[in-house]
């Protein structure tokens, strides 16, 4: 009885390795169908927060229906005028908690939809059609020719560029009070996250946008590039140019597009680079990186021109950072 099972052990061991495949995605705080589900309406908050909990609660995501609880409540109106709500110390101290809580955990999607819901004043509850003008008063000593009319603080930036027909082309366009900067500020001023928050939150954002991109949830993705409210950072890097003999002009490419010839050369074997590539700073001369490293391990200074490359390179580095 023990000799089969011996041979079958000894069999095993000579055929293919098995490879076996385990779906974590279940271990991880984020969740793709969650977030085809999730909603960032703004016209109800609390409502909004109270449907998330329950598309929590519906992927068994139970320990996330505590703070979505919280963020009905902070979203929540008071008896207290708005502008006191929204000023209020401890539902921003709370809200920015919270996000940064679940933000340090790996919970980039929890933290992210909290940033997004409270990041500007929610629309009002008002159609369109409400902005109204107001008739201008005017009196004998205003110009007839300053015929713009008064608008409602209430109508949004689209209609008061649309409303911009109504006034007379007497009036020079630099000289239009209606600026957007002004009204995108007092958007932000009511929202419940500080301005020296936003930057960071826009991280958030911006990580989590990737990876809805990954999951090929584009319209998601853009919605949530749709809260940022800084500008990306600009990628600072240092990359070498190099010329086309044939063209003399700069590329950054291996190969010049135009006339088909590569135009980073090897300084050691003479043969075009297509593959990584390293070069001095400072003289300019490199090649292939395993060509490279081999040469340095004996030498300290170029093949080409007697530079000495570590160290240049070393020292405009150090400048760089």
């Amino acid at each position: 009885a023990g000799k089969p099972s011996k041979q079958r052990a000894i069999r095993q061991m000579n055929g293919s390795p098995m490879v076996h495949i385990y779906d974590a995605s279940s271990l991880l705080h984020i969740n793709r169908d969650m977030a085809r589900e999730f909603s960032l309406d703004k016209r109800n908050i609390a409502d909004t927060c109270r449907r998330n909990g329950e598309i929590c609660r519906s992927y068994g995501r139970l320990d996330l229906l505590p703070i979505w609880l919280l963020a009905e409540l902070i979203a929540t109106p008071s008896h207290l005028p708005q502008e006191t709500m929204n000023e209020d110390p401890f539902r921003k101290s709370l809200l920015e908690s919270l996000i940064m809580h679940y933000a340090n955990s790996g919970d980039i999607q929890t933290a992210v939809l909290l940033a997004c819901l409270f990041d500007k004043c929610p629309s009002e509850d008002m159609p369109i059609d409400a902005c109204r003008l107001i008739a201008p008063q005017l009196n004998s000593q205003i110009s007839p020719y300053h015929t713009v009319l008064p608008l409602d603080t209430k109508c949004s930036n689209s209609n008061r560029q649309q409303l911009k027909q109504f006034r007379s082309n007497s009036w020079s366009d630099s000289m239009d009070w209606m600026d957007f900067r002004q009204f995108q500020s007092d958007s932000n001023a009511c929202s419940l996250i500080r301005r020296t928050k936003m930057p960071l939150f826009d991280q958030f954002k911006r990580a989590y946008a990737e990876i809805l991109f990954g999951w090929q949830l584009l319209s998601k993705r853009a919605l949530i590039l749709k809260h940022t409210q800084n500008a990306p950072p600009q990628q600072q890097g240092v990359e070498f140019v190099t010329e086309c003999l044939e063209c003399n002009k700069p590329k950054r490419t291996p190969k010049c597009e135009q006339c088909k010839r590569p135009v980073l050369f090897c300084m050691l074997c003479c043969l075009p680079v297509r593959g990584v590539a390293n070069a001095c700073l400072a003289c300019g001369h490199g090649g292939h990186t395993q060509h490279m490293m081999q040469w340095f391990e004996n030498h300290n200074v170029c093949a080409t021109c007697g530079c000495s490359c570590l160290e240049r390179t070393s020292e405009l580095l150090a400048l760089i950072s």
